[in-house]
């Protein structure tokens, strides 16, 4: 009797962790960029944007979309992070400071890497939320602080 209870919530256990989990689906969610800002100033919110999650295997991922211009902003930027997904948290597994992207200027100059300065997000119910905070620039040139809100939904 003992060792059928211990089977039966092993078994329930296994269940809900597969439930828990099973929220991160790759893919690719659309949705709108809140709460930009570069450079200090506040810019109007992005629609029809999109994310992609790429799995790398276990639990870890590739976040990657392109944002096109912003602003005044001369070019496209490229987000790549990478990311790990435990239970509907999404956090990065760049280290801050590490390489999160690229801003494409349109006259064909040189990519300017974009750094990681913080990032937070959750995936529940094919709703993908971050914050993603950004400084972009070379190391003898002044840094160009940006942070925008992602809110999408996994698109079938």
């Amino acid at each position: 009797m003992k060792h059928l209870f211990i089977s039966t919530v092993l078994t329930v256990i296994s269940i809900l962790g597969f439930a828990v989990n099973s929220n991160a689906q790759t893919g690719t969610y659309n949705g709108t960029l809140s709460n930009i800002t570069m450079n200090g100033k506040s810019y109007n919110d992005a629609t029809n944007q999109s994310f992609t999650l790429t799995s790398t295997g276990g639990n870890l991922y590739d976040l990657r979309g392109t944002v096109g211009p912003i602003g005044k902003m001369p070019g496209t930027i490229k987000v790549e992070l990478k990311v790990s997904i435990n239970n509907g948290v999404v956090t990065a597994t760049t280290p801050i400071g590490g390489y999160a992207g690229k801003l494409m200027l349109l006259d064909g100059g040189l990519p300017i890497k974009i750094k990681l300065s913080s990032f937070t997000g959750s995936l529940v119910n094919n709703e993908l939320h971050f914050v993603l905070d950004t400084y972009a620039g070379w190391q003898f040139v002044p840094v160009f602080p940006a942070s925008v809100t992602f809110d999408g939904t996994l698109q079938p």
